[in-house]
């Protein structure tokens, strides 16, 4: 059960005003109207958090629009119910954002993962094989768990990959650069 309300202007020049009032969170424009130059414009409505700003607005509290009627009803208040599922959905669009741009960074991140297991591959058939591998093979650090500590190895000797190096901003530059170099850190965290 809602209660519908009756606000009203006195204003004899014209049959309609609009007053933008702040409903909520929003910015929405009330208008009060009369069918016939009577003087009085009303509005109506159910909807609480409208009343809610007329009531707190200056206009009624200066006493330029007051409340004339107040009575109990059986209807819902639709519009309160549309604004909800519009506020819903805007935050299941940005929800989905948030998803897909993570999902983006996963895919990102399992793909250079993916580069670094067919490089060290590589790198072991070729062992097997018995061809030389590049400078001194791959070199394992399993204590690096981080991605600074593995900046700081890819920094320091004999790699001495510069500290201004765009390659070691992202993890995924991180991982790139340690499979450029047939490095292998099997212990880190992939966040």
């Amino acid at each position: 059960m809602a209660t519908k309300k009756t606000y009203s202007i006195n204003d004899l020049n014209s049959t309609k005003k609009a007053i933008r009032f702040t409903v909520g969170s929003k910015s929405r424009v009330i208008t009060f109207e009369s069918k016939q130059r009577s003087g009085l414009l009303n509005y109506v409505t159910i909807i609480p958090k409208e009343q809610k700003a007329i009531e707190e607005s200056k206009q009624f509290l200066d006493g330029v629009i007051q409340l004339t009627k107040t009575e109990n009803t059986n209807e819902e208040p639709v519009e309160e119910v549309i604004d909800e599922v519009a506020e819903n959905k805007n935050a299941t669009v940005e929800l989905q954002k948030l998803l897909n741009e993570k999902e983006s960074e996963l895919q990102k991140k399992e793909s250079v993962n993916q580069q670094l297991l067919e490089r060290i591959a590589e790198l072991e058939l070729q062992q097997k094989n018995g061809e030389t591998i590049p400078s001194s093979g791959i070199k394992t650090y399993p204590d690096v768990k981080t991605f600074a500590e593995a900046k700081e190895i890819l920094r320091g000797e004999p790699w001495k990959v510069g500290a201004n190096n765009n390659s070691l901003k992202t993890a995924e530059g991180v991982l790139a650069k340690a499979v450029e170099l047939g490095i292998s850190f099997p212990n880190l965290q992939v966040e």
